[in-house]
């Protein structure tokens, strides 16, 4: 176990050994386990700690087919984006896995979503006059295809 803060803190915080050091994955959209529109866009970033992260070697794949991710390396951020060409199929479960070396180290992180059934927007409606004061009331509805 490590000591992550203060030997001397009343309250005293450790870690296991073993996960010191690793790329901290501190956002991943669409979240893990949502529901996303099908024109959705992939984004990742990492933060490398004590084994930077090597940009060149990060891969993003879906349901097994590797994709071309903008991959951009700042201080110890990394952002992997990917813009589909075309709409994700409706109502279809996707399984991201983001391959890196961190430090001379292989790394994984994998995560699932869902797509909707159609576009969505959301529609705002403001409520007037009688309200006071005015206020918007908000609803998703599909796009025109």
């Amino acid at each position: 176990m490590a000591l992550l803060n203060s030997a001397d803190s009343m309250a005293r915080t450790y870690h296991s050994a073993a996960a010191i050091g690793g790329a901290l994955a501190r956002k991943f959209l669409p979240r893990p386990n949502s529901v996303a529109d099908i024109d959705a866009s992939i984004l990742v970033e990492l933060l490398g700690g004590e084994w930077p992260v090597d940009p060149n070697s990060v891969t993003l794949s879906l349901n097994g087919t590797t994709v071309e991710a903008d991959v951009n390396h700042s201080g110890e951020a990394t952002a992997i984006r990917y813009q589909p060409t075309m709409p994700f199929p409706k109502r279809t479960a996707l399984e991201a896995v983001l391959n890196f070396t961190e430090g001379g180290n292989a790394a994984t992180r994998s995560w699932s979503f869902t797509t909707v059934g159609d576009r969505l927007r959301l529609i705002g409606t403001l409520m007037t006059p009688a309200m006071k004061p005015p206020s918007w009331t908000w609803f998703k509805a599909p796009l025109d295809t």
